[in-house]
Formats: C-alpha cells, structure tokens, sequence
C-alpha cells in the first residue's frame, strides 16, 4: 500500500508568489502532478491549505479529480480555520470552531474526502487519525521561561513578533481549551 502525505501547499500563499515571480507553472498544476506522480493509495493532506474556504473546495477538488487514489483524508492546519482572515471572503462560518466543526466537515464530505477529525479510519489493522492539535504551551522551551511568561504565550506576542494565529483563530476559548477540546 503506497501512503502519501503532505502537508502546508498554502496555495493562497504559493499561487501569488508564482505569479508575482511571473512563473509560468500554475502552483495548483505542479502539486497536483507531483502527488499524482506518486501514485497513491491513499492521499493524507495534512492542512495548511489556505484560509480561503472557496479556495480549499476548489484545491481539494482538483485535487481529487485529478489524482488517482482509493482513499483521501484531510486533517486541517491552523491556516485552514483561521477566521476573518482578509483573504477569506466567505460568510460560511461564524468562528475558527465552525470552520473546524461544521464547514471544513461538510466541504470534505461533499467533495470526497474523509475528515479524519470527526471519522478515524481502520483497515485492518491499519488506522488513521487526525487532529488539528492545538498549543498549551506544555511543549514549550523550559530555558526561557525566565524571559517569556505564559502571559506572551497566551497573548501570541513577544518583543514586536505576532502569531497570527492571534487575529485569526477565533475559537471562543483559551488555548489550553482548545487543546483539551481537540485532544
């Protein structure tokens, strides 16, 4: 069985730069080729996709429309929840936790992909699950914790540097629910 895994295309990201760098390839062209090249079996996309919603449906629908496999999971990335991002348009989902609970869900359904979230997979004894996970801090590095409080981890800002994570996932809980939640 040939499994094939990948994670952070950020076609949002990646087609602009292509364009601006007036490169003929079409990003979307070039990841869809490399996975089909692989021929899986099964097809994980391990998220960070983009957070435009209309734009996940049509990457993941190329994507299985023009790769051959018998299976294809998805787990969402951080990008792909983010919320009130200016890049997603879509009046779809009211929070990151809608996007994760309901949209990302139903988008997948729709276009034939298992969200491994809600839906675990078996076969065999082969299985397959998913997680966005989620940070509570309880990997972080030990040796600066005498310069970096919980209180910077939690407000995702240090010294001018910002996670955007801050301004786009909206969950309604802290990060140590979330995790708990997710876990």
């Amino acid at each position: 069985m040939r499994i094939v895994v990948f994670s952070d295309p950020h076609v949002d990201i990646n087609s602009k730069f292509l364009q601006d760098n007036n490169v003929k390839e079409d990003f979307i062209d070039v990841l869809v080729n490399n996975l089909d090249s692989c021929q899986p079996d099964i097809l994980i996309c391990a998220g960070d996709v983009t957070p435009e919603t209309s734009l996940l449906k049509m990457t993941l629908k190329t994507i299985k429309a023009q790769v051959e496999s018998d299976l294809y999971l998805f787990v969402p990335g951080n990008h792909d929840i983010w919320f009130k991002n200016p890049a997603d348009n879509s009046e779809l989902a009211t929070s990151s936790l809608d996007k994760y609970q309901r949209v990302i869900p139903e988008i997948c359904r729709d276009i034939g992909f298992r969200f491994l979230p809600n839906n675990p997979l078996a076969l065999g004894k082969l299985g397959f699950l998913g997680s966005i996970g989620w940070y509570d801090y309880s990997f972080r590095n030990p040796k600066w914790d005498n310069q970096i409080d919980l209180i910077h981890y939690a407000a995702k800002r240090y010294e001018g540097k910002v996670w955007s994570d801050v301004n786009y996932g909206e969950w309604g809980m802290s990060d140590a629910f979330v995790c708990q939640y997710l876990l």
